[in-house]
């Protein structure tokens, strides 16, 4: 199939997220640590739910996938304060990843 103009345009907001969420990742990773990394992506789920519910209309998740989620964010927060090797170097990147990855 040929490219079509005004269907490149449509998607040019989704790709460019995209980038930025994979950019800040990198970010992430670069000015912290990879530990720090993976307790940011398992989060990632909470504000979805929580978006898809809000502005998709979707039904809220049943109440065994809230305590999924709740055991989920309780394990990172666990292991954050834990575990002295957990580096921040950018909150900024963090926010940016959290903010977008859902979306």
């Amino acid at each position: 199939n040929a490219l079509e103009m005004d269907r490149l345009v449509q998607f040019f907001p989704a790709a460019g997220m995209f980038f930025i969420t994979i950019t800040a990742g990198n970010a992430v990773v670069s000015s912290s640590n990879v530990d720090t990394f993976i307790v940011m992506r398992s989060v990632v789920p909470i504000p979805c739910a929580i978006l898809e519910t809000i502005v998709l209309k979707e039904p809220a998740p049943p109440p065994k996938s809230w305590i999924g989620l709740i055991v989920v964010l309780l394990g990172a927060v666990v292991y954050c304060s834990t575990n002295s090797g957990l580096v921040v170097g950018s909150r900024d990147w963090v926010i940016l990843y959290l903010v977008l990855m859902p979306l």
